[in-house]
């Protein structure tokens, strides 16, 4: 029915009875929260419940059977362990339960009446206020608004990330802004220093952000800091030192060593997340391209 999936997904919640309406208002809307509720869409994951089918089925459910004799006669335990290991879930809530037309439902803040779903019926429910593949924070604020069961929120978060659809057109968790910093005022002014390996072999590019210059050498023996601070040390004595340089956070650029090293140069150090590369992302498209012979050069 094509009204239905406009019902579940974008028709306002009923609103809470006020003091001055009388039982059988109550329970009509009660009757009406819980048809909307378990009302289904028309997909093939999807099958119709009215109110008088979830009925049917609980009386099918011993343990709804037994939260319904428990709540009406409510003769609760003093204590949780005391009760029938399957009631327990509802123990903290006992006293927002009540029966209505031999359905559980339970009140909330504000006089919010839920209907109390049977665990048989939990995940076809979930199925159904998903079949519009909401989100997740749009199905707990439609859910909480009309029904109840223990592990409510478990539940939808797990079918919410489980849905095939969902996974397939959810886009990623986007990257935070780069924070652009004061153009170079001169050639080698800031600079950036890049670490890869290529075939086997570890390789270090040095960039000018003014220009796009770049240098590739090749670390025939590793990429310890010694290493880098040497040929770091060659690149600083041809164009001169800069006052900034941008890393990519890696260990062997951050080390004691290496802060040591450039605090002698006077170089400012600007690291970024080691594989999260945006500071040295000048680096890293000019060294790719570059064709490196044997001797690690260009």
């Amino acid at each position: 029915m094509p009204e239905q999936p406009e019902f579940l997904s974008r028709y306002p919640a009923l609103k809470a009875p006020s003091d001055g309406q009388n039982e059988e208002q109550v329970e009509q809307l009660t009757g009406a929260m819980a048809a909307a509720t378990v009302a289904a869409l028309n997909f093939d994951d999807c099958h119709t419940l009215d109110k008088e089918w979830v009925l049917q089925t609980s009386h099918q459910d011993p343990v709804y059977q037994l939260l319904v004799a428990k709540v009406l006669a409510g003769n609760w335990h003093p204590h949780r362990a005391q009760e029938i290991e399957c009631l327990r879930p509802f123990f903290s809530v006992r006293d927002r339960l009540s029966v209505s037309r031999g359905l559980v439902t339970y009140t909330y803040d504000q006089g919010h009446v839920h209907l109390v779903i049977l665990e048989g019926l939990c995940h076809q429910v979930a199925a159904n206020l998903h079949a519009s593949h909401q989100g997740l924070d749009s199905m707990l604020r439609r859910t909480r608004q009309m029904v109840h069961w223990p592990g409510l929120e478990g539940d939808l978060q797990y079918h919410q990330s489980s849905c095939d659809v969902c996974n397939a057109h959810t886009p990623s968790q986007p990257p935070e802004p780069l924070i652009l910093t004061p153009a170079p005022e001169y050639p080698f002014h800031q600079t950036v220093v890049y670490v890869f390996q290529l075939d086997g072999c570890s390789y270090l590019a040095y960039t000018d952000k003014l220009t796009g210059w770049v240098e590739v050498a090749q670390l025939p023996s590793g990429t310890t800091s010694n290493k880098i601070m040497s040929q770091l040390r060659i690149y600083f004595v041809r164009w001169g030192a800069p006052e900034q340089v941008s890393t990519d956070g890696r260990t062997n650029l951050v080390s004691e060593e290496m802060t040591e090293f450039f605090k002698r140069w006077g170089v400012t150090v600007h690291p970024s997340s080691a594989h999260y590369l945006q500071s040295n992302g000048r680096a890293v498209p000019l060294s790719c391209p570059c064709t490196i012979s044997e001797g690690g050069k260009l």
